[in-house]
């Protein structure tokens, strides 16, 4: 069955580059006191109401208002008929909340779940979801959440480079992740907190600085990585401390030959990127988030990974019908 596509302000820079789907053209804007306004080009709705609707949205930056965009999009194409509504969120904004660590805390992962149910959404699409590490699918108040990964080409864009790497990640959480993906990587690396006047762990600090001040720092355990190329996985760049610390240690203190630091998602927070290009020799990530050229920065498409998942979650649909 034929699909329609609708892109908003987030993802707009995905547009092009489908092998299927009509488009259903969209206007947003921002109203003069921050509100956020929505136009679907009817004339461009499909036909037949049980067709599906798939629309993309990719809210970072500005979080909160490509939510919006998201919402409103998808309780207008409900109120005009379309039975089956899906939505791909390339990167999932309030990803990182999906527990309850204090009391009284909202989980917003769930939140913008549950909106998107309440809305009729059967089905969201997303990319290494930060909730969703050791997961594929999940399913809650009638909508399946489906978690593909980038990690395989983002493997390749290295190699492509740098012929045969050594694939190592900055911390346990990333380490359990690969090891779900079926990545062969090279263990070791952890995060420790230290503090910045003696270089002592926290615990084992006896500093008499009279501010303490603390700071996390990338060390490598074992192994001996001399000479070779080195790739350094995550799923995200925010701020670029992590990385920028796993790769100054690969390339200053273990001799390095290269570093690729690769992750799906790229937020460069303020000044991420320099950070992590200052030690790295190529930064890869994927169009999750549009990317402006960078000299150390290589982009990969994310849209063939989005169209396997489509075609899965299409006869997963097909199946369970």
């Amino acid at each position: 069955m034929a699909v329609s596509f609708v892109f908003l302000s987030g993802a707009k820079h995905l547009e092009k580059g489908w092998k299927v789907g009509d488009i259903i053209h969209s206007v947003t804007k921002t109203f003069p006191d921050g509100e956020t306004y929505v136009r679907l080009d009817v004339k461009d709705l499909p036909k037949s109401k049980q067709q599906c609707v798939y629309v993309v949205q990719t809210p970072y930056p500005e979080q909160d208002r490509k939510l919006m965009e998201l919402f409103l999009s998808c309780h207008t194409l409900a109120d005009y008929g379309v039975g089956d509504i899906r939505c791909v969120i390339p990167y999932y904004a309030y990803a990182r909340q999906d527990k309850r660590f204090m009391d009284g805390e909202a989980i917003s992962s769930l939140v913008v779940m549950d909106l998107l149910s309440a809305l009729g959404v059967k089905e969201i699409i997303t990319v290494d979801a930060h909730f969703m590490r050791e997961q594929t699918l999940i399913k809650r108040n009638g909508v399946a959440v489906r978690n593909v990964t980038a990690v395989h080409e983002l493997i390749k864009a290295a190699r492509d480079e740098f012929g045969e790497v050594e694939i190592v990640t900055p911390d346990f959480g990333g380490s359990r992740w690969l090891e779900t993906l079926g990545v062969d990587y090279l263990a070791g690396f952890s995060k420790v907190k230290v503090c910045k006047h003696c270089g002592a762990e926290v615990t084992k600090c006896t500093c008499s600085a009279s501010k303490r001040e603390y700071e996390v720092k990338v060390v490598y355990e074992k192994g001996s990585l001399k000479g070779k190329n080195v790739l350094v996985l995550d799923d995200m760049i925010a701020g670029g401390g992590t990385m920028a610390s796993a790769a100054r240690m690969l390339k200053e203190e273990l001799g390095c030959e290269a570093v690729i630091c690769a992750a799906t998602h790229g937020l460069f927070v303020g000044n991420g990127y320099e950070k992590v290009a200052e030690h790295a020799d190529m930064i890869i990530v994927t169009d999750t988030i549009q990317q402006k050229m960078r000299k150390k920065l290589r982009v990969v498409s994310i849209i063939p990974v989005l169209e396997k998942a489509i075609e899965v979650g299409r006869n997963d649909g097909k199946d369970s019908g």
